[in-house]
């Protein structure tokens, strides 16, 4: 299976890019800096969301982990324009060059508890009303509200994953060691 995996030099996509070529998964890599490298990836597309580049030139894919976003939900406040730009602009831009492929590619989005906001209670289920408290989370359940519209149409699979938050070492160091 060929699978496109969007921030693959990222926190997430550095542990799944080697997990997917490890199982005999294709990985094809969107990445923004041309100096970087992913080892396990099959082959790399340069470009980012944010601006639609690389997407032009997507090879035909069977799956997309889209893991690219701006993450850090505290400093959306300053700069909101960045997060809807990057989150749920780049995800429809995502979205449109799935479109185009031949056949309907399945999407999985990293999306997050925070499109939730702060519950009123502490277990979260897929029942909790969403209510995002910062443009953050605001963008990135128009993320998911985007994929589900165009899964409805038949034109491709999808899902998101609504995780909450990410643990684990940086760059294969061990847990614990500082990042740098």
């Amino acid at each position: 299976m060929r699978v496109l995996v969007t921030g693959a030099t990222g926190f997430l996509g550095r542990a799944v890019v080697p997990a997917l070529a490890r199982t005999g998964h294709e990985v094809v890599a969107l990445i923004r800096d041309p100096a970087a490298t992913v080892r396990d990836a099959h082959s790399t597309v340069l470009g980012g969301l944010g601006d639609g580049t690389g997407l032009v030139s997507l090879p035909d894919v069977d799956g997309v982990c889209h893991l690219a976003a701006v993450a850090r939900a505290r400093d959306s406040p300053a700069d909101p324009l960045r997060y809807w730009r990057v989150n749920a602009g780049g995800t429809l831009a995502l979205l449109e060059a799935l479109n185009r492929q031949p056949r309907p590619p399945v999407i999985v989005l990293a999306s997050t508890c925070a499109v939730y906001g702060t519950p009123e209670r502490q277990l979260i289920t897929e029942d909790v009303p969403t209510c995002p408290a910062n443009p953050y989370g605001a963008s990135k359940l128009a993320a998911d509200h985007m994929a589900a519209g165009l899964a409805a149409t038949g034109a491709i699979g999808a899902i998101s994953l609504r995780a909450l938050n990410l643990a684990g070492s940086a760059a294969g160091k061990p847990i614990g060691t500082p990042p740098g």
